[in-house]
């Protein structure tokens, strides 16, 4: 039973109260089962032998969209959606995953993304075979970058390209071990996993580059409780090693951009890897950018949930972004910027025809 691991994260959470405001689903629902606390009291009970998985619990368990919000919040340091990931895989081990879990997983491995997307983007493509080979550092674009927004892709090889950075990428690159992970399917995302760890070492590099927060999320933490290493190399995001090539002068910007503007922080960057100030230093290098702070922001930013939640419970995550869409109502603002797909999508059918949403890397890619 893989929550036997999570016993101790389980026990401080389930009867603890604290989170439970932050919860994105808790905000949005205001179903106290969706909360942490409940979950865990669940799942302490199933530990203790007192009742097993139920259809209702399952269901809750994979409703939550892993913002990490509870996490960050918590005081102790506690981390629940370790829990939820370990209990998902206790779900799928018991073959008690429910239809549309499974059905999302087989799409996941046919299509090689979560986007439903049956290939990725030529104009992309073509630039990947063009920088197959060996180099001081690798790119891994993400399946979200490959195959729902390409553009963000080769907005970062022109920003590498005008920093003067040698570079590779990954051929054939898969990156669905981590929402097979997430999902609760480890013999999958680890078979995923390992290909892929073998491909970024065959190119060498000594520093991986990863455009999409949640895999660059995935490698740098559930890449080892799967047994998998990247041979020494360093794993940093896209976001971070822009203003890191700002700083070091190998980037400026030449052109302005005279309008209001906002960034909303994706869940991984700004609650796993931490990444908060880097934008924000980076926005303030460009000429006539007016720069408004939401009043969530950082690791405080409200969820927008995530491409897995809105496959397995779209109605639910139409919610959850309402409620971001709120906070973006609240200020004066013509232009919201982010550096995940999902949130850029999501955020720019909600506002369509209201507020410009932006990806963070084409931005920069149109400036420099």
């Amino acid at each position: 039973m893989n929550i036997k691991a999570q016993q101790e994260n389980i026990d401080r959470c389930r009867f603890c109260f604290m989170c439970r405001h932050v919860c994105t689903l808790g905000r949005v629902t205001n179903e106290e089962a969706l909360t942490p606390r409940s979950q865990a009291l669940g799942l302490s009970m199933i530990l203790r032998e007192a009742m097993n998985y139920d259809e209702e619990l399952v269901k809750n368990l994979y409703k939550c969209c892993l913002c990490a919000y509870c996490k960050d919040w918590c005081q102790g340091g506690w981390d629940f959606p370790e829990a939820v990931k370990a209990a998902r895989r206790d779900i799928v081990e018991a073959g008690l995953a429910p239809a549309y879990v499974s059905a999302l997983k087989e799409a996941i491995i046919k299509d090689k993304n979560a986007y439903g997307k049956p290939e990725a983007g030529k104009d992309l493509a073509a630039l990947i075979d063009k920088y197959a080979g060996k180099a001081e550092n690798v790119l891994v674009f993400g399946s979200d970058v490959l195959y729902a927004m390409p553009e963000a892709g080769e907005a970062f090889i022109n920003i590498m390209e005008k920093a003067g950075v040698s570079f590779t990428v990954v051929k054939d690159e898969n990156t669905t071990a981590y929402e097979l992970y997430a999902l609760g399917y480890a013999d999958a995302a680890k078979k995923s996993a390992e290909t892929l760890a073998d491909k970024i070492k065959a190119t060498g590099a000594g520093r991986v580059i990863v455009l999409s927060p949640d895999v660059e999320s995935f490698l740098a933490g559930d890449l080892n409780e799967l047994g998998i290493d990247l041979g020494g190399a360093e794993i940093i995001g896209g976001v971070k090693v822009i203003d890191e090539w700002f700083n070091g002068k190998k980037l400026s910007f030449k052109k302005s951009y005279n309008k209001k503007v906002t960034y909303h922080d994706p869940n991984a960057l700004a609650r796993e890897t931490g990444v908060t100030e880097e934008p924000r230093a980076v926005f303030a290098k460009i000429s006539g950018c007016d720069y408004q702070e939401l009043i969530w922001n950082k690791n405080e930013a409200h969820s927008t949930g995530s491409q897995l939640a809105n496959q397995m419970y779209p109605e639910l995550a139409a919610d959850v972004v309402g409620k971001r869409v709120e906070d973006i109502r609240e200020i004066e603002t013509d232009v919201v910027i982010t550096s995940s797909v999902y949130d850029k999508l999501a955020l720019g059918q909600a506002l369509t025809g209201e507020r410009e949403v932006v990806d963070f890397y084409v931005l920069v890619g149109q400036l420099i």
